[in-house]
């Protein structure tokens, strides 16, 4: 969805959305899976990003039966960015994560706040076998908001190498 000049600016914890039912049920299930604190007073994304990262730990750590108890909720919680667990290995490298959580389905489809997926993020990057890891998985035509499939999103930032796989 498009920004328009009568949406608010995001730039206090008051003009942020109430949480939607999807995410409340996502936060209870990883707060207590990965026994999150939620300090008083935090943010719905501050929420969302604790518990991100409590996940984010344990993938690093080969917690996968705790990652596999709260699957549906990862698909769901994203970071400040908008990212979701699998964005987030990707974006950071962690290509044995990123394989993991692929081979899990976990959030292959879901977009960031600029609409990329996961297979757009690989894109980007270049990394050919992650390319077509998630392109197993994925729909390779899937679009950004301003209408790019992954494969031109790569193109547009240079990433030939990545294309040419």
């Amino acid at each position: 969805m498009e920004a328009t000049t009568s949406d608010p600016l995001r730039t206090s914890p008051d003009n942020f959305p109430p949480p939607t039912p999807a995410i409340e049920t996502a936060l209870n299930k990883t707060q207590g899976v990965f026994r999150v604190k939620i300090q008083e007073g935090m943010t719905l994304e501050e929420q969302q990003e604790a518990c991100l990262s409590a996940a984010f730990r344990a993938c690093r750590k080969g917690k996968w039966q705790k990652i596999d108890q709260v699957k549906e909720a990862l698909a769901v919680l994203t970071d400040k960015l908008g990212r979701t667990i699998l964005q987030c290995a990707i974006d950071e490298c962690e290509t044995e994560i990123a394989y993991r959580l692929i081979d899990n389905e976990i959030a292959l489809h879901k977009e960031n706040h600029d609409g990329d997926t996961a297979l757009h993020r690989a894109a980007c990057l270049e990394d050919i076998d992650l390319i077509a890891k998630l392109y197993e998985h994925s729909f390779i035509n899937a679009k950004i908001r301003k209408g790019q499939p992954p494969l031109h999103v790569a193109i547009l930032s240079g990433q030939y190498k990545g294309v040419a796989s």
